[in-house]
């Protein structure tokens, strides 16, 4: 979904910037609510429906806001076998629109992102929202990558706000009958007087969130996702699947699965072994019809 700020939901374009973080600090216990088996990556396969974000095709000016045509996005994902997605806000669908859609298609919504700023100022509306989706998980995207000079690492004062916001957020999807994660994106990975903004935030909170693991951007924050889903173990429960190249100046390139420098097959065990229950596509490289075969191929070629 859209990240408040300018760059966009990703800011992608900004993340040419990232230096090398290191992670460290243990991680919390997971709530006595997490479901006790997890499935098969193939069943637990999704698309991301941000991949026909019409927007991510204009790489000089990517626009903040995202622009989905979603009957037609989800009909094409429909066609690749897929019958699962994860969604975000689309201007112009209401949560009841998005679920309409999802149900004509004959489609699933299992994960839903909100912003940010909605979760901590609209919480209950959020909430409703992933009600009316039918998923099983609600979480925030990302957490103020934007601030006034730009790019943003989260600052001490940010990991406790955040940690009071998914607190609060988690109480509430729990009461609706759903988890609450948090999407990692890279800047919340550095070291804040010896502990990850990361983990921080994961002791504000009480360890009762999730985490979305998009390997991508632990990647470009030159952590080995491998090392980080050994780390947090079962509190990962969902995957960002994306292949990952080194920036090329300000451009991100964004290689289908399999055509990057990522050892998928390392991670997909790594995965499988912490219980991570969706492995959700995201696709942002403007081109979706064409890189999204390619990547479903390349994971049927190593899948077990």
């Amino acid at each position: 979904m859209q990240q408040s700020g300018k760059g966009g939901r990703h800011g992608w374009r900004f993340w040419a910037a990232l230096g090398t973080l290191a992670v460290a600090g243990a991680a919390a216990a997971a709530s006595p609510s997490r479901p006790a088996a997890a499935p098969h990556w193939r069943d637990g396969l999704a698309i991301q429906i941000w991949a026909y974000n019409d927007a991510l095709k204009n790489k000089d000016a990517p626009s903040p806001v995202p622009k989905i045509d979603v009957p037609s996005a989800l009909s094409r994902i429909k066609a690749m076998g897929v019958d699962q997605v994860e969604v975000m806000h689309v201007p112009g669908y209401s949560a009841a629109q998005m679920r309409t859609a999802l149900d004509k298609a004959g489609m699933r919504a299992v994960s839903v992102q909100m912003d940010y700023d909605r979760m901590r100022d609209d919480l209950p509306g959020a909430i409703a929202a992933a009600k009316a989706l039918g998923v099983s998980q609600v979480g925030i995207s990302a957490i103020k990558i934007f601030g006034p000079q730009g790019y943003h690492l989260l600052n001490t004062a940010d990991t406790e706000e955040a940690g009071e916001v998914l607190a609060k957020a988690c109480a509430s999807a729990q009461a609706a009958g759903m988890r609450t994660f948090l999407h990692i994106h890279g800047n919340d990975l550095h070291m804040l007087d010896g502990k990850t903004a990361l983990d921080r935030i994961i002791d504000k909170a009480g360890g009762c969130f999730d985490i979305e693991a998009d390997i991508y951007w632990i990647r470009s924050a030159g952590v080995d996702p491998v090392a980080f889903i050994n780390k947090y173990g079962a509190k990962v429960t969902s995957l960002h699947l994306k292949d990952w190249k080194p920036a090329q100046g300000t451009a991100l390139p964004f290689p289908p699965l399999g055509k990057g420098d990522l050892n998928l097959p390392a991670i997909m065990k790594a995965a499988q072994a912490a219980g991570v229950r969706h492995y959700i596509i995201e696709d942002e490289s403007g081109d979706p019809d064409t890189q999204l075969p390619q990547s479903l191929t390349y994971l049927a070629s190593i899948g077990k």
